[in-house]
């Protein structure tokens, strides 16, 4: 498309006429489906590349009201977009439009990190488990534990649900004398 992400929204109507005629006729929500599956297909890379950057363009680019006497595409009966005058098309006010896209924003970024943090928590307890076994652990699978755990960046909530400091500290008396010294150093 023309343009780069930051404009999509900004387009004028002048702007954008020629890709209505070119999409005229067309349900546009399935071409974007379609358009996303062929180029993560057909250039993967590419696709790779350039996929947070769709992302957030989806997510940034405020709802534009129409101006009178332009057409909007607004969901019919069936689920596909068909193009209504602005007159006819019930559209709630741009700030109410910006301000629902920064709350779906906020939304996105408190799930992502929401699973972020049970992804985490999820790990902590898995390294747990294994030092809770410690006896029937091998002293090098141990070592990869802790040292997992060293790299982690654990903050007081997960430290506090997890209660990992109590089976980390248990290992301080290990017989590898690594193990030992590994274990003083996350207690820091």
């Amino acid at each position: 498309m023309a343009g780069n992400s930051s404009q999509a929204g900004r387009m004028d109507d002048a702007g954008l006429e020629p890709w209505r005629r070119f999409f005229d006729g067309a349900d546009i929500f399935t071409v974007l489906t379609h358009a996303i599956l062929v180029a993560a297909t057909d250039s993967p890379q590419e696709f790779k590349r350039r996929r947070d950057t769709i992302v957030e363009q989806i997510y940034s680019t405020p709802a534009v009201l129409p101006t009178p006497g332009t057409a909007a595409a607004v969901e019919g009966p069936s689920g596909a977009a068909r193009r209504v005058s602005a007159e006819n098309a019930g559209n709630k006010p741009t700030t109410t439009c910006q301000q629902e896209a920064a709350t779906r924003r906020r939304r996105w970024v408190l799930d992502d990190e929401m699973k972020e943090a049970s992804l985490e928590n999820e790990e902590v307890l898995r390294i747990k488990d294994i030092l809770l076994k410690h006896q029937e652990q091998s002293a090098s699978f141990l070592l990869e534990s802790l040292r997992r755990l060293q790299l982690m960046q654990l903050t007081v909530d997960v430290l506090e649900n997890t209660k990992i400091e109590v089976v980390v500290a248990a290992l301080a008396k290990h017989e590898s004398h690594e193990i030992r010294d590994l274990v003083l150093d996350i207690a820091k």
